[in-house]
């Protein structure tokens, strides 16, 4: 008796079809795309897809591959919201990697330390969920002037990467201020943080916004914010202001008290 039944045409790619069910079950319930790839691999075995369907399986193996890696720049890649006039591009990446794209010209910075909040993966303490993080990203302002160009950006990020600790709901804003020459080269930069739950730092002043998700807003081409930080422990609260003016975007993100 032979070691494999023999199968019809049709039944090694019904199979290999339900090998790819499995993996892609198998897939969801693994902390990353491609690693629930490999994972998935395990469904795969010689009882499930004999060896007379070996290779629809390989072929849709690949395929699978190949979905897993488009997959994975997909989730790891998000565009900013911005308006459709502006000139230059922004993508966010996981980890704080941004992509700036003008025409044919093609910038990617790492603002990662300008950032206050989680840009990695959150987690659950005691469990192997985890997640990629999208933070987001809104342009405020781009101007062109004097040969260089600025760009404003909102970012909004959790402020704790662990969801059951302390300020694992709501959203740390920082503002980046970005000047670049005509070749979108970085020449300068600017961070301020706006809000942060960690530091009881919280806007007192801005246009109306119902939460820390929601996007800040300029008027008349200002942007004018006041924040409070209170530090419960000394019993002292500081108050600062950031002001930043389309007409003058050279002087950046103005911080006073």
């Amino acid at each position: 008796m032979p070691l494999l039944k023999r199968h019809d045409e049709a039944q090694p790619r019904r199979l290999s079809v339900i090998c790819v069910i499995r993996w892609a079950k198998a897939a969801a319930e693994s902390p990353g795309i491609c690693l629930g790839f490999f994972s998935g691999l395990r469904w795969c075995n010689p009882s499930l897809c004999p060896l007379s369907s070996r290779r629809p399986t390989m072929k849709v193996a690949l395929t699978a591959v190949l979905a897993c890696a488009s997959l994975a720049v997909a989730a790891s890649s998000w565009p900013a919201e911005q308006s459709r006039t502006d000139l230059i591009r922004i993508t966010a990446q996981t980890g704080g990697r941004f992509v700036f794209t003008q025409g044919q010209r093609k910038t990617v910075l790492n603002l990662q330390n300008s950032i206050t909040g989680c840009t990695t993966q959150t987690y659950v303490l005691g469990s192997n969920l985890r997640d990629d993080v999208r933070y987001g990203v809104r342009v405020l302002d781009e101007v062109s002037k004097g040969g260089f160009q600025y760009v404003v950006l909102q970012v909004s990020a959790p402020p704790n990467c662990n969801v059951n600790g302390v300020c694992g709901a709501g959203a740390n804003n920082d503002v980046l201020w970005l000047k670049f020459d005509s070749r979108l080269g970085l020449l300068s930069k600017q961070a301020e943080n706006v809000e942060d739950c960690q530091r009881n730092k919280s806007l007192i002043s801005a246009p109306p916004r119902p939460d820390s998700f929601s996007p800040l807003n300029m008027q008349g081409g200002v942007l004018s914010l006041r924040m409070e930080e209170t530090d419960f422990a000394a019993n002292s609260t500081r108050r600062t202001a950031l002001r930043y003016d389309r007409r003058l975007p050279e002087r950046g993100l103005v911080v006073s008290k």
